[in-house]
């Protein structure tokens, strides 16, 4: 998720989120959701020390954890899990949306959208400029490269896969070892 939004969510839902919340792991598409969860949950009486601690996109939907544990606001959370997965994760229409499996990820993303990453982008529906698709292309290659170097110096038989937030955001990067375990960092 765009900066940006993070940073609407965070200044205006303070109480929902600890000092140091860590990241929103998922896409654009899904701060709508997010933004009316923490209204609800800000109208609601909540445990004092109640914090939401995890936002991710996992198995294609969007998960969500909190502390302490409430049966209300776990139903409140599972719910938005569930409308997850009828709203594409990168640029938030409910027209045409599908689950779909890409290179091992498993997502939900409308027509464009799934056309675009099955591409190798990983920005929604906005278009690259031809001059913004040579260069990031010529970076993650570099990057691709560099990365490949590493991971058969510490993992021999592995390999690795940059995996993309947006067009100017690193996700993670996947690393499998020789005997299939797999990494994230």
């Amino acid at each position: 998720m765009r900066k940006e939004l993070k940073e609407q969510i965070l200044t205006e839902f303070p109480k929902l989120f600890g000092e140091h919340f860590p990241s929103f792991d998922c896409g654009d598409g899904w701060f709508q959701l997010i933004y009316n969860l923490c209204g609800t949950l800000a109208i609601l009486t909540l445990p004092e020390d109640y914090k939401i601690l995890a936002i991710k996109q996992k198995y294609g939907g969007l998960c969500l954890w909190g502390d302490p544990y409430n049966e209300e606001i776990t139903e409140l959370l599972y719910e938005c899990e569930q409308a997850s997965l009828g709203v594409c994760e990168r640029c938030g229409t409910t027209q045409g949306v599908k689950y779909f499996i890409h290179r091992g990820w498993e997502q939900v993303a409308c027509h464009p959208c799934r056309k675009m990453i099955k591409a190798g982008w990983q920005e929604g529906c906005a278009e690259f400029s031809p001059v913004e698709k040579e260069i990031t292309r010529d970076i993650l290659k570099l990057i691709q490269v560099r990365l490949d170097s590493l991971i058969q110096d510490r993992f021999p038989g592995g390999t690795a896969k940059l995996v993309l937030a947006s067009k100017k955001e690193l996700s993670h990067i996947m690393v499998k070892d020789a005997e299939g375990r797999v990494f994230a960092c």
